[in-house]
């Protein structure tokens, strides 16, 4: 697998893809112009991760290019189909990315706590929980709690 940029036509792809997470709900769903104002952005990153068949499996979103203190915060990862190791490999690849072509330290994540095959995924990674923040995100099911992980480029 490999890591590429995001390019506006895939983005339709990524809403379809996106729309099915939401329902578990596992991330927040953008819509196209704001995955175009991403893919503009000088502070974050749109990435796809392929197969050698050149089959999408997964969209990153990172922010915190710009950050002086080297950190940068993975805003939205989403993986499909699930259960087949595409997590885990990319995972693999934008930490890599993070910290060898970007050179930055730290990277962070927070994850809705009630996924907790996500949670498991990020600490088998090398992951570290840092904490909670207690009901910080709101939608027709009411608020969640999320749970912050972290890697230093040390780890």
């Amino acid at each position: 697998m490999q890591l590429r940029l995001t390019e506006k036509i895939d983005l339709m792809l990524f809403i379809s893809k996106e729309w099915r997470n939401a329902a578990k709900p596992c991330s927040i769903a953008y819509s196209i112009k704001e995955h175009e104002d991403i893919i503009a952005s000088p502070d974050q990153i749109h990435l796809k991760s392929i197969t050698e068949e050149d089959k999408i499996v997964s969209f990153i979103v990172l922010e915190g290019l710009l950050q002086q203190n080297r950190s940068i915060n993975i805003k939205q990862m989403v993986v499909h189909p699930a259960n087949q190791g595409y997590g885990r490999q990319t995972i693999h690849l934008f930490k890599a990315y993070c910290f060898e072509e970007l050179a930055m330290h730290r990277i962070s994540v927070e994850v809705f706590s009630f996924h907790t095959s996500a949670i498991k995924l990020f600490e088998s990674e090398g992951f570290k929980i840092e904490g909670v923040l207690r009901d910080a995100k709101l939608d027709d099911k009411g608020f969640h709690d999320l749970t912050i992980l972290s890697i230093l480029s040390d780890q």
